[in-house]
């Protein structure tokens, strides 16, 4: 997703996913009682490649606007880890 194309309803940007959905696209599982810390532990034990994570969808979209180069450059893919409240943009 290219900064400029960012909708002005920040949630609508984010595709949700389940736990099934993160761990079929990445091989990174993830449980729905893990802390924010844990689950970003393993996504970087997994070494899943991202640009920003939060659990606020306006952080990981203020970085990619800090970042518009970068954040255009890696062509992200926006996403809610709908059972744990984590917005991730990965690449």
């Amino acid at each position: 997703m290219k900064v400029k194309d960012i909708k002005v309803n920040v949630q609508n940007n984010f595709e949700d996913y389940s736990l099934k959905d993160w761990r079929d696209n990445t091989d990174c599982i993830l449980h729905k009682d893990m802390t924010f810390f844990e689950a970003v532990e393993e996504i970087e034990k997994k070494e899943v490649s991202y640009f920003y994570i939060s659990m606020s969808a306006d952080d990981v979209i203020d970085a990619m606007q800090n970042e518009e180069d970068m954040a255009d450059m890696l062509g992200l893919h926006l996403i809610y880890i709908v059972n744990l409240g984590i917005y991730i943009a990965t690449y």
